[in-house]
């Protein structure tokens, strides 16, 4: 069973992978974030492009994973 914040990491990624600023994705689940988000933080927050991409993309990997299990089933 998932936790209630698992949807804010890939909210994160998914807002910034459209153009959203970190920040105000931020701002959209009311701050901080939770426990959950850390690590996705940590790598949105990269100066490094390649950190962030690979964070957006990995999270974007996860959820079309989801959706292929989801219709297979």
């Amino acid at each position: 069973m998932s936790s209630p914040d698992d949807w804010q990491p890939a909210f994160l990624a998914v807002s910034m992978l459209v153009g959203e600023p970190l920040q105000v994705a931020l701002g959209a689940i009311g701050g901080e974030g939770s426990h959950a988000t850390g690590e996705i933080l940590r790598e949105l927050g990269s100066s490094s492009q390649q950190t962030r991409v690979r964070a957006m993309a990995r999270v974007a990997a996860a959820i079309v994973t989801g959706f292929d299990e989801a219709v297979a089933s």
